[in-house]
């Protein structure tokens, strides 16, 4: 899959989970185009016991999305791309993301960063 967000988000929301969001054009159907990625600060047990203790992904919508799934991520300084293992792949239902956009430096430096913190501690391949 493959489209252009007109509007980038990565930042804390009011609960302290970490946001990276991609928004792009409607489809024809009028739903949205969307790509996040979700991440919390702290994992309590429950968490652990039912497999929520890692970032949560969606596209378009919570019946595409899951926890986990994302094997290696490039980003450049106008494009992003996320390929997905086979837990990602059921998620999403989608091999690869890749994502275009503009923004000025401040944004794309904030986006680098946060891209590091969820994947930092994390066997993943960052580009």
């Amino acid at each position: 899959m493959e489209f252009r967000a007109k509007e980038i988000f990565a930042d804390y929301d009011e609960n302290d989970v970490l946001i990276i969001g991609f928004l792009g054009d409607s489809t024809e159907q009028g739903e949205p185009t969307y790509f996040i990625i979700q991440d919390s600060e702290e994992y309590d047990e429950q968490d652990r016991q039912l497999g929520m203790d890692t970032y949560y992904i969606e596209k378009n919508d919570q019946s595409m999305g899951g926890y986990g799934g994302i094997s290696e991520v490039y980003l450049r300084r106008n494009k992003i791309k996320i390929e997905f293992n086979s837990v990602g792949i059921g998620h999403v239902k989608e091999k690869f993301i890749e994502i275009e956009f503009e923004c000025n430096e401040m944004i794309f430096n904030n986006l680098q960063q946060k891209i590091n913190q969820v994947f930092s501690n994390r066997e993943l391949k960052t580009f």
